[in-house]
């Protein structure tokens, strides 16, 4: 819905309909879990047994994404989580115990997981800024985590009196 026809209004509906095949993947014997939102995922692992993946979170609001693996019986297989690039300092720990420090892009946790096993996926929901290009040149967004954050001309006042901020 927005008031003229641009690409965010002509694919924000279609992302809508195919966030379901990119929320949670397989790939050979691995699932990869790409989406983070409070909810519950079905599926099953790679040797076929039923396997419920719980989240509860407030992201993109916060940065903690609480998962928990809902199973009846302990299976081995691979998990890939994403880690996004604009997190630059993201923690995991299963049942309470660090794992390493992760980069950007996916970490694989590969191992026998038991029923309730929990992942504390911590993302680091820093201020950052990237500076605009061609007509935007001299001009920055800023984020918070996934959230660029936004100014409304119609909505504040700056006057000519105001210095604008140097980043």
């Amino acid at each position: 819905g927005s008031p003229e026809l641009n690409c965010c209004s002509a694919t924000g509906a279609k992302v809508l309909g195919i966030l379901c095949d990119w929320a949670l993947m397989t790939e050979e014997d691995t699932i990869v879990l790409n989406y983070y939102g409070p909810g519950t995922i079905h599926t099953q692992t790679p040797s076929g047994k039923a396997l419920h993946i719980r989240q509860t979170t407030e992201y993109p609001r916060k940065g903690e994404v609480n998962i928990q693996l809902i199973m009846d019986e302990p299976d081995q297989f691979a998990l890939k989580l994403r880690i996004p690039g604009w997190s630059r300092n993201t923690r995991i720990r299963i049942n309470g115990e660090a794992e390493q420090q992760v980069e950007s892009g996916y970490i694989l946790l590969s191992r026998q997981w038991r029923p309730n096993d929990e992942i504390r996926l911590e993302l680091d929901m820093s201020l950052y800024y990237m500076s605009g290009e061609q007509e935007q040149e001299g001009r920055y967004s800023i984020y918070r985590g996934p959230i660029l954050l936004a100014y409304d001309d119609g909505l504040n006042t700056v006057s000519s009196t105001d210095q604008t901020p140097h980043l």
